[in-house]
């Protein structure tokens, strides 16, 4: 068995595949929990992901923004209160659906966001999002500038969100990408612990850790896979945590062959 490191992260994404040296390397001679690898292959899921999700978004404003924007009054935000230039309530619809999604009362003659039971709900005062059934997210108009809103400025509004959504979702996708695959390798480095008392023999628990994060390569670059040939990848949550627990005893058994 070699006594000093021979490969480093850059690695990992082919020889995690298929490489006991590469394994047995990273449970002996490697450093720390795995984090700066974990980091990394995050990043390489992420990416992909971003830019599947920036073309959805694209299509689906590029398809939808002009059969909603018709739709739309004339909207005046003075002193914090909303007013329109057609006759309240306004509602507005997407596709054929005959249920609105977005409602503007003025009136307040609904009384209440749940009572509208739509996806944006307008009064007077307040806008409210839809966040599940009967939550709703509220804003007050008197947070915001006097402003008058015409179809120009929502196509404006649109372009705008059009060329920044990656900006803005990618930092959110990469954290909670991080963080649940961070609970799956908690998870895999704690079912580990028991493989390698059958296998190996007693291991830190930062080995362990630091070998389920690179087991968690394969299917991750599965996934990436699936992504980049936009193909639907079904189950993936159970997939991935059982393909990562196989090479978790792949890498235990690769160490014990050679301890």
């Amino acid at each position: 068995m070699q006594d000093k490191r021979t490969f480093n992260i850059l690695h990992g994404p082919l020889l995690s595949f298929y490489s006991g040296d590469f394994y047995r390397d990273v449970i002996y001679h490697w450093k720390g929990v795995g984090l700066a690898y974990l980091l990394l292959l995050t990043l390489l899921f992420a990416v992909p992901e971003t830019l599947k999700f920036q073309r959805e978004i694209n299509q689906f404003l590029t398809e939808a923004a002009p059969k909603i924007v018709s739709q739309f009054p004339v909207l005046t935000i003075k002193n914090g209160t909303l007013s329109m230039n057609s006759p309240s309530p306004h509602r507005i619809f997407y596709g054929d659906d005959n249920k609105p999604f977005i409602i503007i009362d003025t009136n307040n003659s609904y009384g209440s966001p749940v009572k509208a039971n739509v996806f944006v709900y307008l009064t007077d005062k307040k806008a409210f999002f839809k966040r599940a059934e009967e939550d709703y997210a509220e804003v007050e108009f008197s947070r915001f500038d006097d402003i008058v809103i015409t179809h120009d400025r929502l196509y404006k509004w649109i372009e705008f969100l059009k060329a920044t959504f990656a900006f803005f979702f990618f930092p959110v996708l990469y954290l909670f990408s991080l963080l649940y695959f961070m609970l799956h390798v908690v998870v895999c480095s704690s079912i580990g612990m028991l493989m390698a008392r059958k296998i190996h023999g007693d291991m830190t628990y930062a080995q362990l850790f630091r070998l389920s994060a690179v087991a968690l390569t394969p299917p991750i670059m599965l996934q990436i896979a699936h992504t980049l040939l936009e193909v639907e990848f079904a189950y993936s949550g159970p997939i991935t945590f059982l393909f990562a627990l196989g090479y978790v005893y792949y890498g235990l058994k690769s160490a014990a062959d050679k301890k």
